[in-house]
C-alpha cells in the first residue's frame, strides 16, 4: 500500500516533522507543487487492487491537496475505473494512467495537470491528456489527443503557461503498425486556456522506442520557446545525447544544438533556467567503469539565447553520483534538490542561485548529533517566556526563530549560558529555533 506523506525540514536540512497523508487508495506520487501559502498538491495516480486477490487491476490519475499541518483538504481522481471495479477478477485492465506534471495558473486560480490517459478511447492506448481544474479540484475541462497521422500512443511530460495564458506542452508520440512501433517522435503542442488544441508539431524520428524524449521548456521571448530533450539515437550519433530546440509560436524549429559529454552519454535533461545572459541547462551524464554503466552525475551548461555555449561544468565523480527527483526554488534564491545517490540513499541537497552544487558551506558541513553543542530550550510548547540554555560553558550568542517559509520572525542576541526570550507576541504555530547558527529544533508557540 503506497502512502503519500509530507516532511518538514529546517534550512540546515534537519527533519522537524513528518506525517502520512490520509488518502483513499494506494497512492503512487509523481510530484509535489504549491498552490498558495498553505495549500500543497501531490499528483500521481491511485493504484487500485482487487479486494480479495490483491491483484493490480487499474490506475487512475489523482490530486491530493493538503495543508502545512499535513491535513488532507481534498482528493480527487480524473480517470475512469476499469469495468466492474472493484468486483472483477481480471488480472489487469489496460486503464493505467496518471499525471506527470502540474502547471499553476495563479491569475485565474486554475490547475493544469498533464500526463497520459487510456480510459477515454476505444483502443485503450496511451494518449496525451490534460485536465483543467479550479483550486478545489473541480474539473473545468479535459482534453485527450485524438488519432492524428496514425499516431497510436503518446504522453505529455512537461509544459508552461505562456504570456497569453495558453499552454505550450511537450512530450512524445509513437506510430504503431499493428503491434509494432514504427517510430517515436518528439511532440510540441499548443492548447488554449479553454481546452482547444491550436496546433501540434512532431520533431525527430527513429525506429522503435529510441526516439527523442522532451524534458523541459521555457519561454525565451514573446514568440520563442526553448526545449531541452534527450535523443537516444539520431542521424549523427549512436549514443545518448542532449538536444536543445528553439521553436517559434507555431512550433516551427528555428535552431538546434546537441549536448554531448565526450566519452560519456547524456542521460537526462532535468531543467532549463532563464538567465539575463540566456539560460542554463541542468542535466546528467553516465558514469562508467570499464565500459559498464554505474550511475549518473550532474552537469550545468550555460548558453546565450542563440544557443552559443558560455561554459560547461561537471560535478564530482562516481562517489558523488546523484539522481534528481524534484527541484524547487528557495526563499534566498537558491534551489533545493531531492533525489538519491548511487547507493540508493535518499538525499536532499541545496545549491545557490547560480547552480553551484552543492554550496561550499552547505549541508555537508553540518555537525553530527554527537558533535553538536548541547542546547536545551523549554517549555515546548511555549506561550510567553522561552528559556534557551547551553549545557556547556559556551555562551548563547544568537537566537533566531523562523516560520515554516524560512522567514525570520524574531531574533535576539545575548552573551550568557541562559537566555530568556519573550515569544508572547508571536502567533500560534510551528516554528524553527536556530541557536548560534549551529543548532536547529522544532518550536511550538501556543
Amino acid at each position: 500500500y503506497g502512502l503519500g506523506g509530507r516532511v518538514i525540514w529546517d534550512s540546515a536540512g534537519n527533519v522537524l516533522d513528518a506525517k502520512y497523508l490520509d488518502v483513499d487508495e494506494s497512492f503512487y506520487q509523481n510530484g509535489l507543487t504549491r498552490i498558495d501559502s498553505n495549500r500543497f498538491l501531490l499528483y500521481g495516480s491511485f493504484d487500485l487492487y482487487h479486494d480479495s486477490t490483491g491483484i493490480l487491476i487499474d490506475n487512475t490519475p489523482v490530486f491530493v491537496c493538503f495543508n502545512q499541518a499535513g491535513d488532507v483538504l481534498w482528493q480527487n481522481r480524473y480517470g475512469e475505473y476499469a469495468p466492474g471495479f472493484p468486483d472483477n477478477e481480471e488480472p489487469y485492465y489496460n486503464y493505467a494512467e496518471g499525471f506527470s506534471d502540474v502547471l499553476i495558473d495563479s491569475v485565474n486560480e486554475r490547475l493544469y495537470a498533464i500526463g497520459v490517459s487510456n480510459s477515454f478511447n476505444a483502443e485503450h492506448v496511451y494518449k496525451p491528456y490534460v485536465v483543467c481544474t479550479d483550486y478545489y479540484g473541480d474539473t473545468i475541462w479535459t482534453w485527450a489527443m485524438q488519432n492524428n497521422e496514425g499516431q497510436g500512443t503518446g504522453e505529455l511530460l512537461g509544459g508552461i503557461i505562456n504570456n497569453d495564458g495558453d499552454l505550450i506542452l511537450i512530450g512524445q508520440l509513437s506510430d504503431i503498425n499493428g503491434t509494432r512501433v514504427t517510430y517515436t517522435r518528439g511532440l510540441i503542442l499548443k492548447i488554449s486556456s479553454d481546452g482547444i488544441m491550436q496546433w501540434y508539431r512532431l520533431w525527430g524520428e527513429y525506429e522503435y522506442f529510441l526516439g527523442p524524449i522532451s524534458c523541459d521548456i521555457i519561454q525565451t521571448n514573446t514568440d520563442k520557446y526553448l526545449i531541452g530533450a534527450i535523443y537516444f539515437q539520431c542521424d549523427t550519433c549512436i549514443d545518448n545525447v542532449g538536444v536543445l530546440l528553439e521553436v517559434d509560436d507555431t512550433g516551427t524549429i528555428l535552431n538546434q544544438k546537441y549536448i554531448t559529454r565526450g566519452e560519456y552519454e547524456v542521460q537526462r535533461i532535468y531543467k532549463l533556467f532563464k538567465r539575463n545572459y540566456g539560460f542554463d541547462v541542468l542535466g546528467s551524464f553516465s558514469i562508467t567503469d570499464n565500459g559498464s554503466f554505474v550511475f549518473e552525475n550532474l552537469f550545468v551548461n550555460k548558453y546565450t539565447n542563440n544557443l552559443n555555449i558560455i561554459s560547461e561544468t561537471n560535478y564530482g565523480n562516481a562517489g558523488d553520483a546523484f539522481r534528481i527527483r524534484g527541484i524547487s526554488q528557495t526563499y534566498d534564491g537558491g534551489y533545493l534538490f531531492t533525489g538519491y545517490d548511487g547507493g540508493q540513499n535518499n538525499i536532499v541537497m541545496k545549491c545557490d542561485s547560480l547552480l553551484n552544487l552543492p554550496l561550499s558551506e552547505g549541508w555537508n558541513a553540518i555537525e553530527t548529533p554527537d558533535n553538536k553543542p548541547k542546547i536545551l530550550y523549554y517549555p515546548n510548547p511555549v506561550k510567553n517566556i522561552l528559556h534557551v540554555k547551553a549545557s556547556s560553558n559556551n555562551p548563547i550568542k544568537e537566537v533566531k526563530i523562523y516560520d515554516m517559509f524560512g522567514r525570520i520572525v524574531m531574533e535576539q542576541y545575548c552573551d550568557n549560558a541562559d537566555c530568556q526570550i519573550n515569544v508572547g507576541h508571536i502567533k500560534s504555530g510551528l516554528y524553527v529555533l536556530r541557536v548560534n547558527k549551529l543548532y536547529s529544533g522544532k518550536l511550538i508557540i501556543k
